[in-house]
């Protein structure tokens, strides 16, 4: 069941509420690079989240929430006087584009194996839900990012009775927050792919009743102000506007809220590494995270912390795993020793400006500080 006291319309802030509209509610127009038609395409407007004032609506495709502003729908009559949507915008650009590729299952099998160190000891989950995130050999699934992500949850932790966040990705971080005591759990994605297979994630581990998935950016997430109690991204960072994350972030959240996130950094090692080798994901924007763009999450976090691991030897992992077309794939506890000896290198390699490029930025929502709105290019 949909909880609508947590949705907003993601271009005004309207409250939502179900309704039912006819053939002659059609998608606003659009134009620019992406998928040439609407998500909803081939479906006649039936069910939708209509906005308070009753201007416009947002489609419900398979149980599953679209709200994305390019995406929603209006009376036939007023989309011909509508001037076209860009795609190419900045808080668009980047979902549009890599839609073919997520929405593909044949591109997301790993999603399959994302859950299995939990899945192999499925009866001693409920035992150890109030120890989460440990043991980490259960919780941590992200093997080069193992430190970072255990790091994250740490970080979160306690999760029992929170309001839980989940932003990109294929749900399983929420799954996990739910099976270890959370309140309920959203996931925002701008794909649709993803929301429905996370949906399914819910419903194989039985937390569906408590578990959300809507298709939406981070540039301007649909959720209410101060909603939030807990958010975690697992990778996904580096694919969002950094100044329009901080500020949604600070929005949604509820004083005191926590936040954390997983991302690739920045280094001379990634670049020669992907130059080498390629990226993993043939045509995918991967903007590592980078001092500068951090910054940008700084104006409203002040005391956010970036903490990176893994400064050689997680390279030196990534590019045989390449080179052997996956064959080489050491488990989460054994690259977890493989990241604390990288830390240790780490160390004693600083002051030849050595850093790790596995980072996990954390930080806390303070009450007093008000949130300006996000402008300006990508960063």
């Amino acid at each position: 069941m949909i909880d609508l006291d947590i949705l907003r319309c993601p271009t005004t802030g309207q409250s939502l509420a179900f309704a039912e509209v006819g053939s002659d509610w059609v998608a606003v127009p659009r134009k620019g690079p992406g998928p040439p038609e609407p998500i909803s395409a081939g479906r006649s407007a039936t069910t939708v989240l209509l906005a308070k004032d009753a201007g416009h609506a947002y489609p419900v495709v398979d149980g599953i929430p679209v709200l994305l502003g390019p995406e929603r729908l209006v009376p036939a009559d007023v989309a011909d006087n509508l001037e076209a949507i860009d795609l190419s915008a900045p808080s668009y650009a980047e979902a549009y584009e890599e839609m073919a590729y997520y929405n593909n299952p044949a591109n997301r099998s790993s999603y399959d194996a994302i859950m299995g160190a939990l899945a192999r000891h499925r009866d001693k989950v409920p035992l150890v839900a109030s120890t989460f995130p440990h043991p980490a050999r259960l919780w941590v699934d992200a093997p080069h990012d193992s430190l970072s992500q255990l790091e994250g949850y740490v970080h979160l932790s306690p999760v029992k009775g929170k309001q839980a966040l989940q932003i990109g990705g294929s749900g399983s971080h929420a799954v996990k927050m739910l099976l270890a005591g959370a309140r309920s759990a959203t996931l925002v994605t701008p794909m649709l792919y993803e929301a429905q297979y996370a949906s399914g994630l819910a419903a194989e581990w039985g937390v569906q009743d408590n578990f959300l998935a809507v298709v939406g950016v981070a540039e301007e997430m649909p959720l209410a102000d101060g909603s939030i109690d807990l958010a975690f991204s697992g990778g996904c960072f580096h694919h969002m506007r950094f100044a329009c994350l901080g500020a949604e972030l600070h929005r949604v959240l509820a004083a005191g809220g926590r936040f954390a996130g997983t991302d690739p950094f920045a280094t001379p090692l990634h670049w020669i590494g992907t130059r080498l080798l390629g990226k993993q994901e043939k045509g995918i924007h991967c903007r590592p995270v980078t001092s500068r763009r951090l910054d940008k999450i700084r104006t409203l976090f002040p005391e956010v912390r970036a903490r990176r691991h893994g400064p050689l030897l997680r390279y030196l992992c990534i590019g045989l795993q390449k080179l052997t077309r996956g064959r080489f794939s050491p488990s989460v506890p054994a690259m977890m020793n493989v990241m604390r000896f990288d830390d240790f290198l780490g160390r004693v390699l600083a002051p030849l400006g050595v850093r790790g490029g596995s980072v996990v930025i954390s930080g806390v929502k303070q009450a007093t500080r008000t949130a300006p709105s996000a402008t300006g290019s990508f960063a």
